[in-house]
């Protein structure tokens, strides 16, 4: 993190030195999340609820509340029909870097396509298992420097998880973070 703050510090002295003009300016976010991926299929195979979950948890500006974000489908693929859902919700909720996260509430997901809305219970922990994955990018033109510092790593899910009063299963479920900004000049 130190780096980081250097970093920042030293890209916006560079560039109030060349932006003697303009005023530079600088985008900073930083956060973690924890992602999981769901999906159950019926006895026969009609019908299938699947979808995905992140609790969002930003530490500086973020364009995203924090909370819990749900997006999925429920299908009837034996008579062809089918419905998206989407829903936010507050919840008691807590992400410590890779290695560990967890969500308590629950959301009711409106459907954005006429389908009948989606309950969503969860008291739900990630444990972050296995190798840490990072990534970093940097761009440089005549305007602006970006950059972004990520790491992910996968996470077993310990807790309840259910969609409309049913168990739903979990598929994936990962732990991540991330450094971005921007300095405009």
């Amino acid at each position: 993190m130190r780096k980081l703050t250097m970093l920042i510090a030293a890209m916006v002295v560079l560039v109030g030195a060349r932006a003697s003009v303009a005023q530079a300016s600088v985008a900073l976010v930083r956060g973690g999340a924890a992602l999981a991926t769901f999906e159950r299929v019926s006895a026969d195979g009609c019908q299938i609820v699947s979808g995905e979950l992140a609790v969002l948890e930003a530490h500086t500006a973020s364009e995203n509340a924090n909370g819990l974000y749900v997006v999925g489908v429920q299908e009837d693929i034996c008579l062809g029909t089918g419905s998206g859902f989407a829903g936010y919700a507050t919840g008691q909720f807590d992400v410590v870097g890779l290695l560990y996260a967890r969500f308590r509430g629950s959301l009711v997901a409106e459907s954005y396509s006429g389908g009948p809305p989606v309950t969503i219970e969860l008291d739900l922990h990630w444990l972050g298992t296995g190798q840490v994955v990072r990534e970093r990018g940097f761009f440089r033109d005549e305007s602006q420097i970006a950059f972004s510092f990520s790491a992910r790593r996968d996470a077993v899910t310990v807790g309840q998880f259910d969609v409309d009063g049913e168990a739903m299963p979990l598929t994936s479920a990962t732990l991540a973070r991330e450094t971005s900004g921007t300095v405009t000049f």
